[in-house]
This record gives structure tokens, sequence and C-alpha cells, in this order.
């Protein structure tokens, strides 16, 4: 394979790359305030027990510790984005994320549907 051809094919990687890390981002964000609503007015509790505990502590503490921590390791992978298993790394969060708005769309959805 030739220099140009390795170099476009690590630029459509990279590319590639950081549209899933912002995509992975903004679902983080879309989570954490359709979570907040879904737990602040009693429709819905908090699973994952460290983001529970850090609604007990208040909705200041968990939009903080949230989007710190998962912006955190997107800047993580993005400074190792040349690496072979960061351009992998990424496709689990996004899933995730989508799998969990989809979620969060499904429950405004019941919830509508019940005249909540």
């Amino acid at each position: 394979m030739d220099t140009e051809s390795q170099c476009t094919r690590c630029a459509i990687a990279e590319e590639r790359l950081t549209k899933a890390l912002w995509l992975v981002v903004i679902l983080n964000l879309c989570d954490a305030f359709a979570t907040w609503y879904w737990v602040s007015t009693g429709a819905a509790t908090e699973a994952n027990p460290v983001m529970n505990l850090a609604l007990s502590a208040g909705a200041e503490y968990f939009f903080v510790y949230k989007l710190g921590w998962v912006t955190m390791a997107c800047l993580f992978l993005w400074m190792v984005r040349r690496e072979p298993l960061a351009q992998q790394a990424f496709k689990l969060p996004t899933a995730l994320y989508g799998a969990v708005g989809a979620l969060h769309i499904f429950g405004a959805g019941l919830t509508a549907g019940l005249g909540m």
C-alpha cells in the first residue's frame, strides 16, 4: 500500500472517530437531561449506582460528574486516536448511548400515552 492511500485511510478513520466521539458527548448530554427529568419527576429511578449517588447529592453534582467523566474518556480516546484499539473503542459507548436514547424516547412515548 502506498503512503498516499494509507494517509487517506487514516484521515477517514480519524474523521469517523471524531464524529463518533462528538455523537457520544451529545448523546451523553441528552441522557443526562432525560435521566434528571425522569428521576426528578418520580417517573423513573437511576439504574447506575454511581450516577444514583451523584443524583442524590444534587443535580449540579450529577451533571458535572456525568458530563465530566464521559467527556474526559472521549478526550482520552481522541488523544490515542492513532492506536488501532482506539479506532474500535468508540463503538461500544456509541451503541450504548444510542440504546439508552432509544429507551428514553420509548419511555417518553409510554408516559405520553399514559397521560403522565
